[in-house]
């Protein structure tokens, strides 16, 4: 049986975090290998920008009021479990503070180990209040690798232009479509581990790290 998550927001929201990152159709990780990351749950900041992390079961112990300027109401049903009996989620709240009114964007999170590393696969939750220009955005997976300390957490986003340098010169082979903005990445789940799994630790697949502390 599937679960079943709604979403009810006050104004449109982006989509997808706006950037040059790698973005493919498919998921990095099913849901049968979703796992718990201890210690992500809270909000992690710096002056620009902010995480916050809620782990599925945990939204009736929180107050969504006010989230960057929004009121939003959270409503999470459960028809049942998948076949493996594990299903890790996360709801994943991303703040600009850059703008006098931060501007939020809700996404639904997993996270995946592959070897020693940990992963985040990121994919933006649907709304109802669509306009006709954003019921044409093409919502995709963005990827990063997770460095969590204690105190403080390194998001490490793939970048778009090395991916699309590799395919370009002929070494890489992933599956893909070439856009007008960029590379879209159509390789299977599986196909993308194996792809991470080879490329995870090359330092220029990956943008600037974002650096972020712990808020709450």
């Amino acid at each position: 049986m599937k679960r079943k998550i709604s979403i009810f927001a006050v104004l449109i929201l982006p989509l997808v975090l706006s950037g040059c990152f790698l973005k493919s159709v498919h998921p990095l990780v099913s849901d049968k290998e979703t796992i718990e990351l201890p210690g992500i749950s809270g909000t992690w900041g710096n002056g620009d920008e902010r995480f916050t992390f809620i782990k599925e079961g945990e939204f009736d112990d929180l107050s969504f009021n006010g989230i960057g300027g929004q009121d939003l109401d959270i409503t999470m049903t459960d028809t049942g479990t998948d076949s493996s009996g594990n299903l890790f989620r996360y709801f994943v709240i991303y703040e600009d503070l850059n703008d006098e009114q931060p501007d939020s964007s809700y996404f639904l999170g997993k996270f995946v180990q592959l070897d020693e590393d940990y992963y985040l696969d990121l994919y933006p939750f649907d709304v109802f209040d669509v306009d006709f220009r954003s019921s044409h955005l093409l919502p995709v997976h963005t990827f990063s690798k997770i460095d969590l300390e204690e105190d403080s957490i390194s998001i490490n986003l793939f970048r778009d232009s090395w991916i699309e340098d590799q395919i370009r010169d002929n070494r890489v082979r992933i599956k893909h479509e070439k856009l007008e903005e960029g590379i879209l990445i159509t390789a299977s789940t599986e196909e993308l581990q194996q792809f991470i799994k080879k490329y995870g630790n090359v330092t220029e697949a990956y943008r600037d790290p974002i650096t972020l502390n712990r808020v709450d």
